[in-house]
Protein backbone atom coordinates (compact mmCIF):
# COMPACT_ATOMS: atom_id res chain seq x y z
CA UNK A 1 0.00 0.00 0.00
CA UNK A 2 1.18 3.50 -0.76
CA UNK A 3 1.48 6.25 1.81
CA UNK A 4 -1.45 8.08 0.16
CA UNK A 5 -3.70 5.08 0.80
CA UNK A 6 -2.68 5.17 4.45
CA UNK A 7 -3.66 8.86 4.80
CA UNK A 8 -0.25 10.41 4.13
CA UNK A 9 1.29 12.22 1.20
CA UNK A 10 4.80 13.35 0.41
CA UNK A 11 4.80 17.09 -0.19
CA UNK A 12 7.32 19.82 -0.70
CA UNK A 13 6.38 22.79 1.47
CA UNK A 14 7.82 26.19 2.27
CA UNK A 15 8.65 27.03 5.87
CA UNK A 16 8.84 30.79 6.40
CA UNK A 17 10.73 32.41 9.24
CA UNK A 18 12.43 35.63 10.22
CA UNK A 19 16.13 35.79 10.95
CA UNK A 20 18.03 39.05 11.37
CA UNK A 21 14.77 40.90 10.66
CA UNK A 22 14.51 39.35 7.19
CA UNK A 23 11.99 36.79 5.92
CA UNK A 24 13.58 33.51 4.84
CA UNK A 25 12.01 30.59 3.00
CA UNK A 26 13.18 27.01 3.34
CA UNK A 27 11.65 24.35 1.09
CA UNK A 28 11.41 20.97 2.80
CA UNK A 29 10.00 17.60 1.77
CA UNK A 30 7.65 16.12 4.35
CA UNK A 31 5.42 13.11 4.65
CA UNK A 32 2.23 14.81 5.77
CA UNK A 33 -0.97 13.26 7.11
CA UNK A 34 -4.05 14.08 5.05
CA UNK A 35 -6.16 14.64 8.19
CA UNK A 36 -6.21 18.46 8.75
CA UNK A 37 -5.36 18.58 12.47
CA UNK A 38 -2.51 16.06 12.14
CA UNK A 39 -1.32 17.91 9.04
CA UNK A 40 -1.28 21.22 10.92
CA UNK A 41 0.63 19.67 13.82
CA UNK A 42 3.19 18.08 11.46
CA UNK A 43 3.85 21.39 9.69
CA UNK A 44 4.11 23.33 12.96
CA UNK A 45 6.60 20.80 14.35
CA UNK A 46 8.65 20.89 11.13
CA UNK A 47 8.73 24.70 11.44
CA UNK A 48 9.74 24.53 15.12
CA UNK A 49 12.56 22.10 14.24
CA UNK A 50 13.79 24.44 11.50
CA UNK A 51 13.89 27.52 13.72
CA UNK A 52 15.78 25.48 16.32
CA UNK A 53 18.32 24.46 13.65
CA UNK A 54 18.59 28.13 12.60
CA UNK A 55 19.31 29.08 16.25
CA UNK A 56 16.26 31.33 16.44
CA UNK A 57 15.20 29.47 19.58
CA UNK A 58 17.62 27.90 22.02
CA UNK A 59 15.47 25.01 23.22
CA UNK A 60 13.54 22.04 21.85
CA UNK A 61 9.98 23.23 21.34
CA UNK A 62 7.22 20.97 20.05
CA UNK A 63 3.52 21.37 19.42
CA UNK A 64 2.28 18.64 21.75
CA UNK A 65 -1.39 19.23 21.00
CA UNK A 66 -3.09 20.87 18.04
CA UNK A 67 -6.82 21.16 17.52
CA UNK A 68 -9.28 23.30 15.60
CA UNK A 69 -12.28 24.92 17.27
CA UNK A 70 -14.78 24.47 14.43
CA UNK A 71 -17.32 27.10 15.63
CA UNK A 72 -14.75 29.89 15.95
CA UNK A 73 -12.36 28.65 13.20
CA UNK A 74 -9.42 29.05 15.60
CA UNK A 75 -6.46 26.69 15.56
CA UNK A 76 -5.21 25.91 19.06
CA UNK A 77 -1.55 25.00 19.51
CA UNK A 78 -0.18 23.82 22.86
CA UNK A 79 3.62 23.88 23.07
CA UNK A 80 5.61 21.62 25.40
CA UNK A 81 7.28 24.74 26.87
CA UNK A 82 7.28 28.51 26.46
CA UNK A 83 8.99 29.22 23.12
CA UNK A 84 10.28 32.56 24.37
CA UNK A 85 12.97 33.45 26.85
CA UNK A 86 13.24 36.51 29.08
CA UNK A 87 16.02 38.08 26.97
CA UNK A 88 13.88 38.29 23.82
CA UNK A 89 12.32 41.60 22.85
CA UNK A 90 8.64 41.94 22.01
CA UNK A 91 9.71 42.50 18.39
CA UNK A 92 11.64 39.21 18.26
CA UNK A 93 8.61 37.40 19.66
CA UNK A 94 6.36 39.03 17.06
CA UNK A 95 8.72 37.88 14.27
CA UNK A 96 8.52 34.31 15.66
CA UNK A 97 4.71 34.44 15.59
CA UNK A 98 4.60 36.09 12.15
CA UNK A 99 6.88 33.39 10.69
CA UNK A 100 4.62 30.64 12.00
CA UNK A 101 1.46 32.43 10.79
CA UNK A 102 3.01 32.99 7.34
CA UNK A 103 3.90 29.30 7.08
CA UNK A 104 0.38 28.18 8.03
CA UNK A 105 -1.27 30.80 5.81
CA UNK A 106 -0.08 28.86 2.73
CA UNK A 107 -2.54 26.06 3.48
CA UNK A 108 -6.30 26.02 3.84
CA UNK A 109 -7.15 24.59 7.22
CA UNK A 110 -10.42 26.48 7.47
CA UNK A 111 -9.00 28.57 10.32
CA UNK A 112 -8.63 32.33 10.58
CA UNK A 113 -6.58 32.60 13.78
CA UNK A 114 -4.18 30.71 16.05
CA UNK A 115 -4.31 30.52 19.81
CA UNK A 116 -1.12 29.61 21.69
CA UNK A 117 -0.90 27.57 24.89
CA UNK A 118 1.90 26.00 26.90
CA UNK A 119 1.07 22.60 28.41
CA UNK A 120 -2.66 23.28 27.87
CA UNK A 121 -2.50 26.62 29.78
CA UNK A 122 -2.45 30.19 28.45
CA UNK A 123 1.06 31.17 27.36
CA UNK A 124 2.26 33.77 29.84
CA UNK A 125 4.51 36.52 28.55
CA UNK A 126 5.69 39.86 29.87
CA UNK A 127 5.43 41.63 26.49
CA UNK A 128 2.53 40.04 24.61
CA UNK A 129 -1.05 39.10 25.42
CA UNK A 130 -1.69 35.44 24.64
CA UNK A 131 -5.22 35.39 26.07
CA UNK A 132 -6.28 36.45 22.54
CA UNK A 133 -5.92 34.51 19.30
CA UNK A 134 -3.53 35.75 16.63
CA UNK A 135 -5.13 36.46 13.21
CA UNK A 136 -3.78 34.17 10.51
CA UNK A 137 -3.32 37.04 8.05
CA UNK A 138 -0.58 38.32 10.36
CA UNK A 139 0.19 41.84 11.41
CA UNK A 140 3.43 42.92 9.69
CA UNK A 141 3.51 44.98 6.47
Amino acid sequence: TSTAQQGYQKKSINLLYYKQEKMHKEQVGLVIPTEPIEKLQTIINAWLLLIEEENIVDKKITADTVTIAQQTKVGIVSFNQNPFNSEQSAYEKLLFIEGLLATIRQFDYGINALHFLVQQETLKDYHLDFTQSWPLEGFLE
